[in-house]
Formats: C-alpha cells, structure tokens, sequence
C-alpha cells in the first residue's frame, strides 16, 4: 500500500534534516507497473524496498513530473539547456529530449495533454498509439531517482497503523472506504498486516510511532 503522491523533489526541510530509524535501502528504479490498470499508474516510479538486505515491499511515488519546466520560446540550444536547469536533474534529459523533436512551444504542448493538467487537463492524444509512444519516450529519457528513506519509512508506519486501529478487515475497509466484497482490498489489507508484523517484529514500533507523529 506505499503509493504517494509526493514528488522527488518536494521533500519538505524538516522531512530532509530527519533519519530513518529501520535500516532500509531502496533500488532498481523503474515505471510503475500498470497491472491495475491505473492510468495515472504512467506518472509513478517504483521501486523496490528492503530492510536489512532483505526485501519488503515496493514503493510508488511521481518522480516531479509536475515540475517540469519549457523554455518560453525557441532559440540556441544553449538557452534550452540553460533554462532545463530550471527542473530537477533527473528529468531534464526529458525536457531537452522533447524540445529537440518537437520545438519548445509543441514541447510544451505535447507534455502538458500527456501530463493531462493545466489548460491542456481535457485534451487527448488523436491516437492512443501516439500516448503509448510518448510514455515509453518520456521514461526512456529519465535518470534514475531514488525517494528519501524517511518518506518510505513514514508510508510503512501509516499502513501499518491502518492495521493497528482497525479490529478486523471490515473495520479496515470502512476506515479507507473500501468496498468489503473487493479482491483487492482484502489484498491491501494483507499487505499493510505483514508490514505490521514486521515493523513490531523490529522491536521499534513505539519509536516510528513517536518519529511519524506528525507526518
């Protein structure tokens, strides 16, 4: 159930002065997987998290594909690549990649019916084909990122306390709002009770508690 919406790059300064208390280590970054048909499944990263070497769970989060920023109008490539800079290091390749296909100002365009916001939120791509293509681009052009350990570490505490306030599955799903008929809430549920388990197992739980008060 670790799937948030904080941006790589939001990291607030009080989270980024703060230290994980599990020894957790995150990696092979990659595009979220889309099994559950999740369109917006395309703005995530995943990867995989472990503790004390061994494998736990896996982690969602948007790697800042909201921002993103386009030079204003065209010129040299150095003005591109000066302007890039304007977004975090691990998407810029994106950025330059778009511009050089499609000049800045369709760059824009182009990105914002893909990203679907702004004033380009209710427009589509003619052809489905065509926003398959871009996704595979634009996730080809980005550097690998990894989330803060703190940010993991406080998404493991919030479903295991999922768990912890709840009496059973059908108390889980009225606290989430849930359907108690679906499959794939009764698989969350599962999975937030083994991340329980294995947060009282680490001996620690009062301290992750006390840390993730205020998350």
């Amino acid at each position: 159930m670790t799937d948030t919406n904080i941006n790589a790059n939001e990291n607030t300064n009080e989270n980024a002065e703060k230290k994980p208390i599990l020894n957790l280590e995150v990696n092979n970054f990659r595009k979220a997987n889309s099994r559950d048909r999740n369109e917006w499944s395309r703005f995530h990263a995943e990867c995989d998290v472990c503790l004390n070497g061994k494998f736990i769970t896996t982690y969602k989060w948007n790697p800042g594909f909201y921002n993103v920023h386009f030079p204003k109008d065209d010129r040299d490539r150095f003005y591109i690549r000066d302007w890039a800079k304007k977004t975090s290091s691990h998407l810029r390749k994106v950025v330059l990649y778009l511009c050089d296909k499609y000049g800045t100002k369709q760059a824009e365009k182009t990105f914002g019916i893909w990203l679907g916001t702004g004033r380009y939120w209710n427009t589509k791509f003619a052809d489905n084909s065509d926003y398959d293509k871009l996704t595979k681009e634009i996730w080809s052009e980005i550097e690998p990122v990894y989330p803060d350990l703190y940010d993991v570490e406080s998404a493991l505490v919030s479903d295991a306390q999922c768990i912890e306030s709840s009496i059973g599955f059908e108390d889980f799903c009225d606290d989430l709002g849930y359907s108690k008929d679906s499959i794939k809430a009764l698989k969350i549920y599962a999975a937030c009770q083994e991340t329980y388990g294995l947060l009282i197992r680490s001996g620690k739980w009062d301290e992750l508690k006390t840390l993730h008060e205020n998350d």
